[in-house]
């Protein structure tokens, strides 16, 4: 399932998805609700989902006292305490930011680019 093709239903659809999936009070549900509820139930069931988007850090060390970006280009960000890399973060030798980027490594473009050198899941 696609968040994208989900967000195509109108309310009352997804009421009608919710209902068959025996989510509770669905009827009463706003639209953000439903699709969180619909999205819940197919994960538990260990359906494959899936979204577009832009992970952004945002890492201010003078406000956190948790670091910053200090040189670290193509450092992974890690799946909570997994080994599963899910972006890579920029930076420059020898400057430090409070600002960092992710970019992530599950778009085409990356995927097209790490296919050169591993083999791929």
């Amino acid at each position: 399932m696609h968040l994208k093709d989900l967000k195509k239903n109108t309310p009352a659809e997804l009421v009608s998805m919710a209902e068959e999936l025996g989510v509770e009070g669905a009827s009463t549900m706003r639209k953000q609700d439903l699709m969180f509820s619909i999205l819940k139930v197919r994960a538990e069931s260990g359906a494959e989902i899936m979204g577009m988007g832009t992970i952004e850090v945002l890492n201010n060390t003078n406000a956190t006292g948790q670091g910053g970006a200090c040189g670290d280009g193509g450092a992974p960000y890690f799946l909570g305490d997994s080994n599963v890399t899910v972006a890579v973060a920029d930076g420059e030798a020898g400057r430090c930011n409070a600002i960092s980027w992710a970019f992530r490594n599950d778009t085409e473009t990356a995927r097209s680019f790490f296919d050169d050198f591993v083999t791929l899941p």
